[in-house]
Formats: C-alpha cells, structure tokens, sequence
C-alpha cells in the first residue's frame, strides 16, 4: 500500500465562476474526508442554492465566511449549450476535450 489517497469533488453549476468555489469546495472537501456525513454536503449545497435566492456579500458556511464576488448572468447568455448533450455525443471522449481545454 503506498499510502496516497486522491480525493475529488463535483460540483455543477450554471455559473462558470470555478475562482468563487474553489476555496469553498477546498473547505468542504477537507471536513467531508475528515469526517464523512452527509451533513457536510447538505450544508454545501443549500448554501450555494441559497446564494440565487440573496443578494449576500458573504456565503457562510462553517463557522467561515466566503465573499460572493460573481457577475450574474442573463439567462440566455449559454443558450443552446447543453452539457449533457455533449457527454452523449462524446461519450468517454468527453474527458479528453476536458483535458484540452486546460
């Protein structure tokens, strides 16, 4: 046994601001792996939803405060665009264009 353990969190948003969630989803993710409950997802997902229902300046979860800096978007700005669509053309090819991209 080698002793690495990888760890990885999905996160879908109709906002592409990855910058604002990072730092939150590194939060999460490190009490997640500490002690897993769902309870931790729970807290994470009602805070991100609540964030389109406020006009917060801060989301916080934790006992930690997070700045909500992200434009809101029309929303028609991605119209058309549709993510599982790609996967189903792509299948698992999707992962390679993924790679591409950054």
């Amino acid at each position: 046994r080698r002793g690495a353990v990888m760890s990885a969190m999905l996160l879908l948003s109709r906002r592409p601001f990855f910058a604002f969630y990072l730092p939150i989803l590194r939060v999460a993710l490190k009490r997640y792996m500490e002690t897993p409950q769902l309870e931790i997802l729970s807290t994470l997902v009602n805070g991100l939803n609540g964030l389109s229902k406020s006009k917060a300046l801060n989301l916080q979860l934790w006992g930690s405060s997070f700045p909500v800096d992200m434009p809101t978007l029309q929303p028609d700005h991605f119209a058309g665009a549709s993510l599982l669509e790609l996967i189903v053309r792509f299948r698992e090819d999707t992962m390679l264009l993924w790679w591409a991209l950054l």
